[in-house]
């Protein structure tokens, strides 16, 4: 009998563990905040606004508590991991399995913009800013591979029509007196094979290659692309990528990455230790005058003494090597600052510190679509 109640017991015990060892992930919310920072690029979902009459509410506990759940990002990775590896079986929601051997990103594929009116106000908000500081302001959606590649899209997203959509939206910007540069029209007409050679494979960013071709137009635009449009030749590099294979649970692949280069370029590990100056190391943010988390690159090089101040993000790293070489200094600040999170990306403050000639606002085309207003501006002081 003690047997039985001790086995009773022992089961019990075990019922209770399994139901609620998950939820200590509630205590441990950075760990999972790091991995959906780095997996999703998004933050974790903050607890929802207490209305028990409205359904949004209960989706947002729900959201609230699976981004917290011990063991996240193990759950997620081996049940996809093992799907894929023993069935060939993609379990993931968000990928899907295009032509010519491609996965996309299901989020990356919308063509609406959420909460659209919401942030075209704050785009507004921003140009007034920019304006009353005498400072030139460009906004510039950088393309994922799910458009740039739409045509190897499933057939379902056929009728996506990703031109109509960023022209709708530069339509909105040349209506509010906003410059803008049209990163996706620069790519969208090339061959089917210059556009692979632009796009990450079973990844949303772009390569050296897309992000050349947006840094030479923005140099364009601002005239000052001399050695920009220097002959140029490739640099072949190979990088293992497996930022959309990892979520199904199959190998990375390995792709071959052409960098333009001319010998006029400097690379940026060649510049003076005092001209590459990175704020995001902790031990340094409190050296900044302005706030942390800046990146700061001069090139005294450069033919003239023009600072543009970039409010962007991971595409960033391959065009930004491009853009120093015309220019005099960029600052660089994360848009939302997902990995390492200030108080508050406070653009009017480093204007006043960095006294840039120029704002460019660059935010990956899918996320501003995708994500609602306080996704993509929630960490932003308010801009008065």
């Amino acid at each position: 009998m003690k047997k039985v109640n001790f086995l009773k017991k022992s089961l019990i015990f075990l019922f209770m563990l399994l139901l609620f060892l998950p939820m200590t992930g509630i205590f441990r919310e950075n760990v999972n905040m790091q991995h959906i920072a780095e997996t999703e690029n998004r933050q974790i979902y903050a607890f929802p606004k207490p209305e028990p009459l409205s359904k949004s509410f209960y989706t947002g506990i729900e959201n609230w508590f699976n981004d917290r759940i011990l063991g996240r990002k193990d759950l997620i990775s081996n049940w996809a991991h093992w799907n894929g590896k023993l069935f060939n079986v993609i379990t993931s929601k968000e990928i899907v399995k295009g032509s010519d051997g491609y996965l996309f990103w299901r989020f990356a594929t919308d063509t609406m913009i959420k909460d659209e009116s919401d942030k075209i106000e704050q785009l507004n908000r921003l140009n007034t800013v920019c304006k009353n500081k005498d400072v030139r302001l460009i906004i510039m959606l950088a393309p994922p591979t799910e458009w740039i590649l739409s045509d190897l899209l499933p057939e379902e997203y056929a009728n996506n029509d990703y031109t109509k959509s960023v022209n709708d939206f530069h339509t909105i910007l040349k209506n509010n007196n906003i410059e803008y540069l049209d990163a996706y029209s620069l790519i969208k007409n090339d061959s089917l094979a210059t556009r692979k050679e632009m796009c990450v494979k079973n990844d949303y960013h772009w390569t050296e290659q897309g992000a050349f071709v947006s840094a030479r137009a923005l140099l364009d635009q601002l005239n000052i692309s001399d050695n920009i449009k220097k002959d140029t030749y490739y640099q072949t590099e190979d990088r293992q990528v497996n930022s959309y294979t990892r979520r199904i649970g199959i190998e990375g692949n390995t792709i071959h990455v052409n960098i333009p280069w001319n010998d006029s370029f400097i690379h940026l590990e060649e510049l003076p230790k005092e001209h590459v100056i990175d704020y995001t190391n902790k031990s340094l943010a409190n050296r900044v005058e302005g706030q942390a988390g800046e990146t700061i690159v001069t090139n005294n090089d450069a033919s003239n003494r023009l600072k543009i101040l970039v409010i962007g993000d991971s595409y960033w790293s391959a065009m930004g090597k491009y853009v120093i070489q015309d220019t005099y200094q960029v600052i660089f600040s994360h848009n939302i600052d997902i990995r390492d999170s200030k108080k508050s990306i406070d653009v009017a403050k480093m204007i006043d510190v960095y006294s840039p000639d120029i704002v460019l606002y660059e935010k990956a085309g899918h996320f501003f679509f995708g994500y609602n207003y306080d996704g993509v501006f929630g960490t932003w002081a308010p801009l008065n």
